[in-house]
């Protein structure tokens, strides 16, 4: 049985079927530029994320350096630049913060830094008022080191 068309329809199917291709064409070319700039966007954000958390590293590695340069020169300043590197790790990790915010497993990450840093934080503060004052009672702050399990931190 063979299917009978008129010129008419032959001319619609002749620009239909090609127009139809061609419709389908720009919907997936849209849907992967889409893809592509939400991939380059989450790209971008993990960049972002990994430049704050190296700052982050450099940051507590300088306090460790100063707090170490004090104690073994006994030089107050390197006690004093400690509260500025401590107010840049504070404004560091609300940065971190908002930077994982929707991303459950880095904000997990992000708190239990904090909490470690924050524990770090007490005992370097107790390190750095008592050899202001040359009254560091180290028995003391091994205790204390044990008992926040900072020894790895």
């Amino acid at each position: 049985m063979r299917l009978r068309l008129g010129v008419a329809h032959k001319l619609l199917l002749l620009i239909a079927v090609p127009l139809a291709f061609q419709v389908a064409f720009i919907g997936l070319v849209v849907k992967l530029q889409r893809d592509t700039e939400r991939a380059q966007r989450w790209s971008l954000r993990t960049e972002d994320i990994t430049a704050k958390a190296y700052s982050l590293l450099g940051l507590l590695v300088e306090i460790d350096s100063d707090l170490r340069a004090g104690i073994i020169t006994g030089y107050p300043d390197f006690f004093d630049s400690y509260a500025e590197t401590d107010h840049e790790i504070a404004k560091t990790l609300r940065r971190l913060r908002e930077l994982v915010r929707g991303m459950p497993a880095q904000t997990v990450a992000i708190e239990r830094v904090t909490s470690a840093i924050a524990a770090k934080a007490d005992l370097t503060d107790a390190i750095a008022e008592g050899m202001r004052h040359r009254t560091v009672n180290f028995t003391m702050l091994k205790v204390r080191l044990a008992r926040n399990n900072l020894a790895t931190v």
